[in-house]
């Protein structure tokens, strides 16, 4: 069931070099604003000190753009300004540059020998399991990179364009880097997200898994017996949409059928997976947390400065306020778009939970274990996973659901009301 010996340690390796590669396009993007903390190799000095001072440059450039912006901003742009939109893009400037220095601290605090032990312990998981689908992790995260990256150039692009019509160049210029702190932010939630892949696939191997030892077990006798013929109709994905298809169109059975010991396994793998879980939150769960507050305040700043260009309230210099009205809303659906894309892609690891524990239930009600020590262990994992459900937090103040995008959508709207009623 298991590898052992010298085979154990070179698949190990070989296992190692994949998972590495499934998330090095988001650390190459990562890297680019010193936020990738999965170096590899030795910690020598020279790459520690090359690794602190390019956080420091990155830092100090950042911040130099940032409050050299808004002290022109103040200078000589703000008394034309709205008193609403002033103070909204004044809060947002400074904030950026705070969450972006929250996120280095976070990449330093959890990076490189934090990182290193997580790596090691999906690497003990994907051993036992054997069955996880690395190249699907590495073309969805890419998918979703390229997505990001379109928007971002088609969003950025377009506002840039809207602005200049209405105000000349010099202006829209003076407001390019909430481009760039908008670019960072996109890529901590695809750092974030491709962590989240990895969890959900490693459940789905879980409940494929079970679904095997589901299909051979006895039904319970009888005319009310299982009618259906196809045990994978509705809680799993095809079996052969679940092997790795690098090396085999087959999962690979290695915790097939209703040995009690098979069972026991998966329950070592999920309190693994639990604990990957642990540091994920750890690392991205402030970070997510100062981000999604960010996008909550990026989509009332630009719903109210879209509705008092479209009002009136806000002139524009050549008349063309609708233009900069159409770009502010497609900014700030690129902001709705950004926090929902993260949030589906955890309620897509929850499901996988569900599906594992509607398995469970099926294999203890339906049909018939062939032993109590089989009964026993299936009991305990579905406990387990009952008492430790795979979750994503932003800092313990929210859970990563759809309930959330309704809190920020209540927020946006009241929010986006009160300044338009208030602040003139």
């Amino acid at each position: 069931m298991r590898v052992s010996g010298v085979n154990r340690v070179i698949s190990a390796d070989r296992r190692s070099a994949v998972i590495q590669n499934t998330f090095n396009p988001i650390k190459r993007l990562t890297s680019i604003v010193s936020l990738n903390c999965s170096g590899s190799g030795p910690n020598t000095s020279w790459k520690l000190f090359w690794i602190v001072f390019k956080a420091l440059a990155s830092a100090s450039v950042l911040g130099f753009l940032t409050f050299y912006c808004l002290y022109i901003k103040i200078r000589y742009h703000y008394n034309d300004v709205n008193l609403s939109i002033k103070l909204t893009d004044a809060v947002q400037l400074c904030y950026h540059y705070s969450q972006y220095l929250v996120d280095l601290f976070f990449v330093f605090k959890y990076g490189r020998e934090t990182y290193a032990e997580y790596h090691k312990n999906i690497i003990n998981i994907d051993q036992i399991l054997t069955t996880t689908n690395y190249s699907a992790i590495n073309r969805r995260l890419i998918k979703f990179i390229a997505y990001f990256i379109v928007i971002w150039i088609i969003t950025s692009a377009c506002d840039f364009t809207a602005w200049a019509i209405s105000y000349g160049t010099s202006l829209p210029t003076l407001y390019a880097t909430s481009y760039i702190y908008f670019l960072i932010k996109m890529f901590s939630t695809l750092d974030l997200m491709s962590h989240v892949m990895h969890v959900e696939y490693r459940m789905k191997c879980i409940v494929y898994q079970l679904q095997e030892c589901y299909c051979d077990t006895k039904d319970i006798p009888g005319d009310f017996s299982d009618p259906i013929d196809n045990k994978f109709w509705f809680y799993c994905e095809s079996p052969l949409k679940l092997g790795n298809t690098n090396e085999t169109h087959q999962p690979v059975r290695t915790l097939a059928g209703n040995n009690p010991q098979n069972v026991k396994w998966l329950s070592r793998c999920y309190l693994l997976l639990c604990e990957q879980c642990v540091f994920i939150n750890s690392m991205f769960g402030t970070r997510i947390l100062l981000n999604s507050l960010s996008q909550l305040i990026d989509m009332i700043r630009f719903t109210n400065m879209a509705v008092r260009l479209v009002t009136g309230s806000q002139p524009t210099i050549h008349a063309s306020g609708i233009y900069p009205a159409a770009s502010n809303i497609l900014r700030m659906v690129t902001c709705a778009f950004v926090v929902g894309t993260l949030v589906s892609e955890c309620e897509r690891a929850y499901r996988q939970r569900d599906a594992a524990l509607a398995v469970i239930d099926h294999i203890l009600i339906g049909n018939i274990p062939e032993d109590a020590d089989l009964r026993s262990e299936l009991t305990a994992l579905r406990g387990l996973i009952q008492s430790r459900p795979i979750q994503f937090h932003t800092a313990f103040f929210f859970r990563l659901e759809y309930g959330f995008l309704v809190s920020l959508g209540s927020v946006m709207v009241t929010y986006t009301i009160i300044l338009i009623q208030s602040v003139n």
